[in-house]
């Protein structure tokens, strides 16, 4: 499978988590160039797959650590800083505060605003 489909299957969390994740671990966080843009709608349908009770929020961690970082994988340009925010603060619940349905409802609404 090409890079950019494993990268955008990813983004798209489209399948399992755990194959997602090690099928773009085949290929280095290091990139040239992006070959993937992850937008805002990316991680508001991350947050209502939670909210709808599909995924728990230990699994959206898992996404946001898997897709931050990634060198082959850029931020949608206008909305770079807030992507970031949010992706940091869904990888990290530990120094940020544990992902919950008000948390998620808020993250939604903020990204959307943009």
């Amino acid at each position: 499978m090409e890079r950019r489909d494993v990268v955008q299957g990813l983004v798209d969390w489209r399948g399992q988590l755990s194959d997602l994740i090690a099928a773009a671990r085949e290929f280095p966080y290091d990139s040239e160039v992006p070959i993937v843009t992850l937008q805002t709608a990316h991680i508001r349908s991350v947050l209502q797959r939670y909210l709808r009770g599909d995924i728990s929020a230990a699994e959206v961690e898992v996404w946001a650590e898997a897709v931050e970082g990634r060198d082959d994988i850029e931020y949608f340009g206008p909305h770079e800083d807030e992507i970031a925010e949010a992706l940091f603060r869904l990888s990290t619940p530990q120094i940020n505060t544990p992902l919950s349905k008000e948390i998620a409802e808020k993250c939604i609404s903020e990204l959307s605003a943009l």
